[in-house]
């Protein structure tokens, strides 16, 4: 015989309380860690989308008063409080708008056949009026084309002017009298916008940037002074990889990025950057903003990790805390695991010869005036009577049949020794065919099938309360309300059969075989008790209700129905189930006929068909 293999208690004790230290210590270090981390990544995105808001509202500060002027230029026009025509007074309206908006280039009046009024901005309180025609100016051509079918300001493209430089413009069309008479522009400087940044960056941001077309850089510290980009009348802006900035290169690009710190699907407007050589990652934060019309412009802000110093060093503290304590509480784990090893073997020796001695033989243990001892000899003292009482449990189930009759057993030990007489309801089962089927079934097939059949058909019986009393063969008698206290034994009955035709109908047993069987079902004062000889004895029910019900089973066979219920069951069911009378037949040894019944139909649930557990 191969031996199996053993720990020491010692081990398994230390074991059993290093898992546990491991569980608690580890899980709360771990549990810490993890909320300091959410903590300082909430902090991080927090800090950056204020960074983005205070962006955004100094980008509107600067091009906000431009849409504001065209706006109130065109609706001046448009209410015929401003004439085209009026050159003079036009003039002094551009002329004082770019005075009370200092940081605007140049505001225009367009008419329709391309004449144009430039006011533009020269120094701080002077401005100068130039007319010309832009007839074949091509931005002005598309604003044009734009302008007449939109009502509401837009931003165009960028333009560049070699001597001005790259120029943000917005454009508002004016109607008189529901015509079309041309559009009021305002430029600003891109150089304006990347200068503001410059000035007014926060403590913690190490760059700001605004993106025009995902590619293109609209704005950036370094675009303060326009040169050395190579920007052009067909090349506005500059591309991001001409400004040189590496960090929002690798944005633009996807490149060298990091996913462990920052969860995408958390924090879907932050993106880690690591770039090669650089001790410390860039938090690229971002946000597309669409007011300034099509393409949408994306601002970003970026900060340099060692910023977050302060945090990063308190979680690897927490973490070195953690696994310090997690450490110690390993060696004291092991320490009280040795200690604890003692007494314990002692009381597994002591087990192990009550494991091989007749409990009824065993003697109590005495009481102790120590507390630990007293407390072991009395656990031992109740495990004592639990071994009898399993001992003499097993001992009676050697000698009957069913199962259910054990706590009466164990409660009354004489419950076995007293005949019953009962109202209860008998149930007999048969399957139809057997014999011809056996033909067809080798042995162990034919026990196989009889197996899975019993064990499907006894299930729903059990779960409405009945008894199995015997199997002969493939035949199977259950009784409800005897040995057991079953009030509605009636329904219980009824509910089993029920359930039993269904499950026989979803399924196959065995090797793929379809069953049907045959159930009788009757209710009568029936006598309940033990017989046999000698130490084998077994549990059965007697009585002419039970032969009542063993010739209703086989009744079916000539009725061609599965199930057939006496008079005496169908007058005490208060389940919703519709009988079909099938007459008042004879039985064989009987003087009276008796009126027999099959289900017709029935409204149960199938947690009413094996719910009997609230009887």
């Amino acid at each position: 015989m191969r031996l199996r293999h053993t720990w020491p208690i010692s081990r398994v004790l230390a074991i059993a309380f290093c898992l546990l230290i491991i569980l608690s210590v580890g899980g709360m270090t771990a549990f810490s860690l993890s909320t300091l981390q959410q903590a300082t990544q909430d902090q991080i995105s927090k800090r950056a989308s204020q960074d983005i808001d205070a962006t955004v509202e100094r980008l509107r500060d600067q091009l906000q008063p431009a849409r504001n002027q065209v706006e109130r230029i065109a609706k001046l026009l448009s209410d015929k409080r401003l004439y085209p025509d009026e050159k003079s007074q036009l003039t002094d309206v551009l002329q004082g708008a770019l005075v009370a908006t200092p940081h605007i280039n140049a505001v225009l009046v367009v008419e329709p056949d391309f004449r144009a009024l430039i006011a533009l901005q020269e120094q701080l309180s002077d401005a100068s009026v130039i007319f010309s025609n832009e007839e074949n100016n091509p931005v002005i051509r598309r604003a044009m084309t734009k302008a007449r079918t939109s009502d509401e300001a837009f931003w165009g493209t960028p333009i560049y002017v070699p001597e001005v430089g790259t120029l943000i413009n917005v454009v508002k069309a004016f109607r008189i009298d529901g015509e079309f008479a041309g559009f009021v522009a305002s430029t600003v400087k891109v150089t304006e916008l990347s200068a503001q940044m410059a000035n007014r960056r926060s403590e913690i941001t190490t760059g700001t940037f605004i993106l025009w077309n995902s590619d293109q850089m609209l704005a950036h510290v370094k675009m303060t002074d326009p040169q050395g980009f190579g920007i052009s009348q067909d090349k506005p802006l500059p591309l991001v990889a001409d400004v040189g900035d590496p960090v929002v290169t690798a944005f633009v690009g996807n490149q060298f990025m990091v996913t462990d710190l920052f969860s995408p699907e958390t924090y879907p407007n932050l993106k880690v950057i690591e770039l090669p050589g650089r001790d410390w990652p860039y938090i690229v934060a971002y946000r597309d903003i669409q007011e300034f019309g099509q393409p949408v412009w994306t601002v970003g802000v970026y900060v340099n990790g060692e910023a977050f110093n302060a945090e990063r060093w308190l979680l690897t503290t927490v973490g070195l805390a953690g696994g310090g304590v997690l450490i110690l509480g390993i060696i004291a784990a092991l320490w009280l695991g040795m200690r604890l090893s003692r007494p314990v073997r002692l009381l597994a020796e002591t087990a192990e010869q009550i494991a091989v001695q007749d409990p009824e033989h065993i003697e109590p243990m005495r009481p102790s005036r120590i507390r630990e001892l007293d407390q072991a000899s009395d656990a031992f003292n109740r495990m004592i009577v639990g071994l009898k009482d399993r001992a003499f449990l097993r001992a009676t189930f050697g000698k009957y049949v069913p199962e259910s009759v054990a706590s009466q057993i164990l409660e009354n030990r004489t419950f076995v020794q007293e005949p019953r007489l009962r109202n209860a309801t008998v149930m007999f089962t048969d399957i139809a065919g057997f014999t011809a089927l056996c033909e067809k079934l080798t042995p162990a097939q034919t026990i196989e099938v009889l197996n899975d059949y019993f064990s499907a058909v006894v299930e729903p019986i059990e779960a409405n309360g009945g008894v199995i009393q015997q199997y002969q063969g493939d035949a199977m008698l259950a009784t409800f309300n005897i040995p057991t206290d079953r009030p509605g034994h009636a329904d219980d009955a009824v509910k089993a059969a029920i359930r039993i035709e269904q499950i026989l109908s979803e399924r196959t047993f065995g090797p793929g075989i379809s069953i049907k069987t045959r159930i009788g079902i009757n209710t009568g004062d029936i006598v309940g008790g033990t017989v046999g000889a000698g130490g084998r004895l077994g549990y059965t029910v007697h009585g002419d209700p039970v032969n009542i019900a063993a010739r209703l089973e086989a009744m079916n066979k000539d009725l061609g129905t599965l199930v057939l219920i006496s008079d005496a069951t169908r007058s005490q069911t208060t389940i919703p189930v519709e009988f079909e009378m099938m007459g008042e037949l004879s039985i064989r040894g009987k003087q009276h006929t008796v009126t027999v019944y099959s289900i017709l139909k029935h409204q149960l649930s199938h947690q009413q068909e094996t719910a009997g557990d609230n009887q």
